[in-house]
């Protein structure tokens, strides 16, 4: 049996990191990218994660509980100010815990404006606060973050320690990364996450004999944007894993890569 890229012992002085998976584009891996660290972190490295969904959409809910109880603690309530004391997370196993998604996150986009930076910002510290609140019972958050409400990814890479991008090698998904470098700036300088790492792009859904794949992988190194060290190939066993609610062997290179980036 092939040893860990990623091994980590926890302590009593252990500190719960917090990561983000963000792209503005749909359909690129988020939720993929999101499950499987959630799954190899707590299945193989035995961590209490707490898995974070603020799509509407409910995919990562979806694929990991058929039914979201009424004393669920739900994303949109981590827009309030204090946490409903009689809501909690979602017990998936006992290593993986769950915030699902719910409808009344499509409203949160209505709170303030984005361009209002002085209320987003106050509104990004409280989603902040909250979540530090709950890391003090996990070793690690993730976050699954929508494509395009903006007030939510932002919340979610004001609260992190560190965000990965997955992204497709084609037209639609380098529009996804193309702001990604003005967002982080805005994180570090505008709204008060200055130590947020970026991990990098992660190309995903690869195909190895795509002419237009390689080229847009060669675009990313001459643009010299940040890129994990590895890439993942489109594969079917990815997605039927996916549906069956479980770990793809074909993702842990990448999801040890970004738990050891998160960890440091």
């Amino acid at each position: 049996m092939a040893t860990p890229i990623f091994v980590k012992p926890l302590s009593d002085k252990f500190l719960s990191r917090i990561l983000a998976i963000f792209c503005e584009k749909g359909g690129i891996g988020k939720t993929t990218t999101a499950l499987n660290t959630t799954w190899f972190a707590a299945d193989v490295h035995k961590m209490k994660v707490l898995a974070v969904e603020l799509d509407a959409q409910g995919n990562t809910t979806n694929t990991l509980t058929s039914e979201v109880p009424r004393n669920a603690l739900t994303g949109s309530m981590l827009f309030k100010e204090e946490l409903p004391a009689n809501k909690k997370p979602i017990e998936i196993s006992p290593n993986i815990h769950l915030i699902a998604a719910d409808k009344q996150l499509k409203k949160v986009d209505s709170y303030v404006q984005a361009e209002d930076k002085a209320a987003a910002r106050e509104l990004y510290h409280i989603v902040r606060n909250n979540l530090r609140k709950l890391a003090v019972n996990y070793d690690l958050i993730v976050i699954d973050t929508p494509p395009t409400a903006e007030l939510r990814y932002t919340a979610a890479l004001v609260a992190a320690d560190s965000f990965v991008t997955p992204t497709t090698m084609d037209a639609f998904g380098m529009d996804g990364i193309a702001s990604v470098a003005e967002i982080e700036r805005d994180v570090k300088s505008i709204y008060g996450n200055p130590r947020l790492k970026n991990i990098g792009i992660l190309p995903n859904k690869v195909q190895k004999r795509s002419a237009l794949n390689n080229n847009m992988l060669d675009q990313l190194k001459q643009a010299n944007m940040k890129t994990t060290p590895m890439v993942i190939y489109l594969r079917s066993d990815i997605e039927n894993k996916l549906y069956e609610g479980k770990r793809s062997p074909h993702m842990r290179e990448a999801c040890e890569h970004i738990l050891a980036e998160v960890m440091k």
